[in-house]
């Protein structure tokens, strides 16, 4: 048996130990099953003017499926008016603070907590820095006070509050992620607003869901999105008051194997990519050096710093691994699914090392996604063209040759303009995408199963005759073993999620691919 093979047993060794803590953050994320809708009071207030009343108005929110009103706490005091119209039409309140000093601070949790005494709940936390910010014995005992009486927080999405992970580090991070509709996206229709809370509660884990924070919409408006989300939500949701994560921590035995993993796996992959061994031992001493750092510090910036060097290999590793090529499907076949399984083992090390409730609630993030999407693209840019001449460009290229390679070219550079730009959707595309939402209920991404697995495999069939031009696929072909390497880094996604639209992208992009090849070897009869 030869030392490859024996480091890779002991490193799927590893990454077994690290099961049960994967299992820890799955059972927590199914077991978080309630999400709520919620609608500030001042703008319930100005759907009610002129023509009816806040109670009539309130209660017709209630019935179309509001759970919880948004009340800024004024002067360190809840309007007692307001309360009594929101509890009478059997809805929640959800205190909402925002000070400039400590002082201020102290005497609205004071007065929240106050109000929370006899039913724990979570505070909204408004601004955009945490409560006593920077000064860390102010943000010390002001989050003692609001653990007084109140449960935790709410965070939202996309919000930047300046020394909140250090603030909710005090509390355990007890947290409810809120979705606010209006932020970075400002007036939808109602099916956009639809189709975004579907996503936020079943993709994104967050369970508190802000109508509105900018101005009002219409009553009419507000209750065809109530009554249509909550008749579009899956069953396996239920529509009530939200709550906070399940403090959880894996232990540090299953951290420890994650790393060793993790350094058996950056070696490998240096070795394979650059046939070097002395670039394997100069990666895992590094890799060493970081786990000892987090270890003694307990710094989550060394912790991320790993992830992202494994998260950064693994497309490459999976990639260069298995591109010899063939001209047989079962050949291809197996180098799928060889690559696949090399991309599982970088995904399994990188969410058993950033795993906790810190990193499920988004509180802290895989840091270095740009370099991910970036990285392998260069890399096989550089591979494919490694050794060209300018006599050889001018000897062998043909006018498809510059087609293939500009259709590569372009739809590498698409995938990476494209990129957390939901913007850039067009309408048929978003069509296709809600169409696949509904249809399959979580979507498989359209750069994995359209583009990268098919390229990829394409890639495989074009080597043994064309070598370049299929080095050149390989370029397209990385974004779907990259693209799934970022779908599991996104760590507020529910596991189960992340790998029924893996899954779904593997067997779609895999008929897909051999489609491409079918009809390539139709074109290309010997």
């Amino acid at each position: 048996m030869n030392k490859s093979r024996v480091l890779w047993i002991i490193l799927i060794l590893l990454l077994t130990a690290t099961i049960p803590s994967l299992y820890d953050r799955s059972s927590i994320e199914r077991a978080q099953d309630d999400y709520e809708l919620v609608l500030p009071y001042k703008h319930i207030k100005e759907m009610a003017e002129p023509d009816a009343s806040l109670p009539s108005v309130l209660r017709q929110l209630q019935a179309a499926g509001l759970t919880s009103v948004l009340v800024d706490m004024k002067e360190a005091s809840l309007p007692e008016e307001a309360v009594s119209e929101i509890t009478d039409a059997n809805l929640d309140v959800i205190t909402s603070v925002a000070a400039d000093s400590p002082e201020d601070w102290k005497r609205q949790l004071k007065a929240a907590v106050h109000y929370y005494e006899d039913e724990s709940d979570y505070v909204h936390i408004s601004g955009d820095k945490a409560p006593g910010y920077p000064d860390a014995a102010a943000m010390d005992e002001l989050a003692g006070i609001l653990s007084e009486g109140a449960e935790g927080v709410y965070f939202t999405e996309f919000q930047r509050l300046e020394g909140f992970k250090e603030f909710t580090d005090d509390l355990n991070y007890n947290v409810i992620r809120m979705h606010d509709l209006d932020l970075l996206h400002g007036h939808q229709t109602v099916e956009e607003k639809v189709d975004r809370t579907l996503r936020a509660v079943k993709e994104r884990n967050q369970r508190s869901i802000l109508l509105s924070s900018m101005e009002a919409d219409p009553l009419n408006h507000t209750v065809t999105y109530l009554e249509e989300i909550t008749e579009a939500m899956p069953s396996a949701f239920e529509l009530k008051e939200a709550d906070g994560w399940k403090d959880f921590s894996p232990p540090l035995w299953a951290k420890i194997a994650a790393f060793l993993a993790g350094i058996l796996f950056i070696y490998q992959a240096l070795v394979s990519i650059f046939q070097y061994r002395l670039f394997g031992w100069l990666a895992a001493f590094a890799s060493v050096g970081l786990m000892i750092a987090y270890l003694i510090t307990d710094s989550l910036l060394f912790l991320q710093g790993f992830a992202l060097g494994v998260g950064l290999v693994t497309p490459i590793y999976a990639v260069q691994a298995t591109s010899r090529g063939s001209t047989r499907i079962k050949d291809i076949t197996f180098s799928y699914m060889k690559a696949l399984g090399i991309s599982l083992a970088g995904i399994v090390i990188i969410i058993a090392l950033l795993n906790g409730t810190v990193f499920l609630t988004g509180i802290a993030l895989f840091r270095g996604v740009k370099l991910l999407y970036v990285v392998p693209l260069l890399f096989f840019g550089v591979y494919a063209l490694w050794g060209l001449t300018f006599k050889e460009v001018k000897q062998s290229l043909k006018g498809w040759h510059v087609i293939l390679i500009a259709l590569a070219g372009a739809a590498a550079v698409y995938y990476v303009l494209r990129s957390g730009n939901s913007q850039a959707v067009s309408e048929v595309e978003l069509w296709f995408r809600t169409k696949l939402e509904e249809w399959l209920y979580a979507r498989p991404r359209s750069k994995e199963f359209l583009l990268g697995f098919p390229a990829y495999l394409l890639a495989l069939a074009v080597i043994p005759r064309f070598k370049r031009i299929g080095k050149i696929m390989l370029v397209p072909g990385v974004i779907g073993f990259m693209s799934i390497v970022n779908t599991f880094s996104h760590l507020h996604i529910p596991l189960h999620i992340s790998l029924l639209r893996t899954s779904y992208s593997i067997v779609f992009g895999y008929l897909i691919g051999l489609l491409a090849i079918g009809i390539y070897k139709l074109i290309f009869k010997k």
